[in-house]
């Protein structure tokens, strides 16, 4: 008894203290990367490897021509009719009906272009909306089934970005593997407060650490989503009032909640807006829309939710992000992002993993050049040289790369 005594005083005492520290949110995406390799879910069809088409800079993508795009969103919409007509038998009045039909079709429309453009169609995903007036946060019942209320969907009803975000972050909680994650973290937990090892610290220790945990992956879900609307054509800026909200709304945390502050999520996600090349991400997913077909949905009986069917034939596939890939495109984002120091690090842990892309050569050429101009320091201009070398060596044409590069200038 005195030892429980001992750790709730200790608890409530930690509690009371108000810790600002700082942190390198870079490093934190990525050693949540390496989690995600370990806990993520990797989903392929085995008729078709992950590297059957590299046309595209960062992946299995090549761009398409608008006219062709446009044309396919035109036919798309003769599908998405008739499922908004169904949809909207869905009415208020009748007072099981937790939503109206509008709302539903609204948010039917952003997670199945979630879906699409992050070829995500692997699984039967459930929406279901709840007839809640205060509760906005986006949250999950089972890993597929993303629950929100019609609360959430009146506030940010001209808001698509911000809507397509909160539902992105339940997404990506199962696309990394967090339930896993979580119930190691819990059991840690419950296991030390078990055997009470030397008088309680053991189960504090764990706790504090445990907790950490549950907020880096609040902080990686939030990564991960902002990754997942890029490429759905989503606007960063507008998706992050989301989380804005609750800053304005004075919501705070402390030490020992287990999410992270709201301010920190939000510079978090400012700081990875950094290092995505949002204008590929764009092509990336518009690729990805056009070479799949509309999602049919269906009303659940329990007239709460609705399900977005999986496309059986769809040879997609949804990988998470290898460190060679997560290097190369946070130094590729850095360089567009005028991120110059930070790129150049990133490509130099990409070159330690993979020597073969001349692509990455040419930029990181191109990064560590704008460094050298910006400093002057020798060192910047002999990496950059010798990168170009290499560059070279790997593939000719890169000469004529550079050279309409400074016509340009």
């Amino acid at each position: 008894m005195k030892k429980i005594l001992c750790l709730l005083l200790c608890l409530m005492f930690c509690n009371s203290v108000n810790y600002v520290y700082a942190r390198d949110y870079t490093k934190l995406q990525e050693k949540e990367m390496k989690h995600a390799q370990k806990y993520g879910m990797n989903v392929s069809n085995s008729q078709y490897s992950e590297t059957h088409n590299t046309k595209g800079l960062l992946g299995d993508y090549e761009e398409i021509d608008d006219k062709l795009y446009q044309e396919k969103l035109k036919k798309d919409e003769v599908e998405y009719a008739k499922i908004k007509e169904k949809f909207e038998t869905r009415t208020i009045d009748n007072y099981n009906a937790e939503a109206k039909g509008e709302d539903y079709y609204h948010i039917y429309r952003i997670v199945e272009r979630l879906i699409r453009a992050n070829n995500l169609d692997f699984t039967n995903w459930r929406i279901g909306i709840n007839r809640a007036s205060s509760d906005l946060m986006a949250g999950y019942s089972d890993w597929n089934y993303i629950l929100i209320s019609t609360a959430f969907c009146d506030t940010f009803l001209n808001n698509d970005s911000a809507i397509a975000f909160a539902i992105a972050h339940v997404m990506a909680h199962a696309l990394l593997g967090h339930q896993e994650r979580r119930t190691k973290a819990d059991n840690r937990i419950w296991k030390s407060a078990f055997f009470e090892l030397t008088g309680g610290f053991v189960v504090l220790s764990t706790f504090k650490s445990s907790l950490t945990e549950f907020k880096n992956m609040e902080l990686s879900a939030d990564v991960e989503a902002i990754n997942l609307i890029a490429k759905a054509g989503y606007d960063i800026n507008d998706a992050i009032e989301y989380l804005k909200y609750f800053q304005y709304s004075g919501l705070s945390t402390g030490f020992w909640d287990s999410t992270p502050n709201i301010k920190k999520r939000i510079y978090n996600c400012y700081i990875a807006k950094n290092f995505i090349p949002i204008e590929e991400y764009n092509k990336w997913g518009k690729y990805n829309i056009y070479h799949s077909e509309v999602l049919y949905s269906e009303l659940s009986s329990d007239r709460t939710s609705f399900t977005l069917r999986k496309n059986k034939n769809s040879p997609k596939l949804f990988i998470i992000e290898s460190p060679e890939k997560y290097y190369f495109r946070c130094g590729y984002g850095g360089y567009i992002n005028m991120q110059y120091e930070k790129s150049a690090e990133y490509f130099e842990k990409y070159f330690k993993l993979d020597t073969s892309n001349p692509k990455a050569y040419l930029y990181a050429y191109y990064t560590n050049n704008e460094l050298y101009k910006r400093t002057k320091r020798k060192k910047y201009q002999n990496t950059a040289n010798k990168y170009l070398q290499k560059a070279v060596e790997l593939d000719e044409s890169v000469k004529y790369k550079i050279q309409q590069f400074n016509n340009n200038l």
